[in-house]
């Protein structure tokens, strides 16, 4: 299981936490691209979040993952925390 948090607030190098990178190989300081084009923009995602959802590894191996988008307190969003299981 991998934990990523992104700052949406900087789009070139959105991620700034990991743990158990080894599933996806996010690394802190890329960019949130990724999260755009598998997440943001899907049909599905809705209500700030979408749990559940697969993707593929660069390597084939099958992530079951859940994002969830961050906001301040005035609902801007400026993050979003990834949970990523290897199945």
């Amino acid at each position: 299981c991998e934990v990523v948090i992104h700052d949406l607030t900087q789009p070139q190098s959105s991620v700034i936490f990991t743990i158990n990178n080894h599933v996806t190989g996010r690394e802190i300081g890329q960019s949130f691209d990724h999260l755009v084009k598998q997440v943001l923009l899907s049909d599905e995602f809705g209500e700030d979040y979408l749990a559940g959802y697969e993707i593929k590894t660069e390597d084939g191996r099958t992530i079951k993952a859940s994002t969830t988008l961050l906001r301040d307190d005035k609902e801007q969003v400026i993050g979003a925390l990834c949970i990523n299981y290897d199945m």
